[in-house]
């Protein structure tokens, strides 16, 4: 019998999880859903989940070497989304832009360097 996923959970490694938290919490409009002992957590950000860790021995990876992509509903949306955590004090790449492939997005950058796109289909 095939074994057929239903998700996927990212895992952004991160130097500090509380300062990660409060900006994927505070600035990006996630939801914290868990967190373990004091290493890892879990947030939630519309139908997405997103881990984070700080890891050591085997679980050590590089932080900020991520780079994620959400979808988001609309072009409106990437628009409005935009405008709201630029005024919260995210760091982004550049503003909105649509590209020939028919994707509006832009690039925004955790405090670890994690690059994290939010575009959306448009119809031209």
């Amino acid at each position: 019998m095939p074994v057929t996923p239903n998700a996927v959970n990212p895992v952004l490694h991160v130097s500090d999880l509380n300062a990660a938290i409060t900006f994927y919490t505070s600035v990006l409009g996630f939801t914290e859903e868990f967190r373990w002992e004091d290493f890892y957590a879990g947030l939630h950000f519309g139908t997405v989940d997103v881990h984070l860790a700080m890891g050591s021995g085997p679980f050590n990876r590089p932080i900020g070497g991520a780079n994620l992509y959400f979808t988001l509903d609309s072009p409106g949306d990437v628009d409005a989304y935009y405008v709201d955590i630029v005024a919260k004090g995210a760091h982004v790449d550049k503003g909105p832009k649509d590209y020939p492939y028919r994707i509006r997005d832009f690039v925004a950058f955790d405090p670890d360097g994690n690059m994290l796109s939010f575009g959306a289909e448009t119809s031209a």
